[in-house]
């Protein structure tokens, strides 16, 4: 077997949690550290919504991208 010469990130999911809680702006600055990218590909389950107010709010260098789950 080969090994591709471009090493694949691993996913990581991360959890919200209570949308009017910490946690959308703990994992905002989490995220928006580059070495966090550099080691995975973060997928965050919870409101995107409240996420997209959060990097907005705290001015990160973060895209916000949302995935349409509601025919799963």
């Amino acid at each position: 077997m080969r090994k591709s010469s471009k090493t694949i990130k691993p996913l990581l999911g991360i959890t919200m949690g209570d949308p009017a809680g910490i946690g959308p702006e703990v994992i905002v600055k989490a995220l928006a550290r580059p070495g966090v990218r550099r080691l995975c590909r973060p997928l965050v389950i919870g409101s995107p919504e409240v996420l997209a107010k959060t990097v907005s709010a705290l001015k990160a260098p973060l895209k916000v991208r949302s995935v349409d789950l509601s025919g799963f």
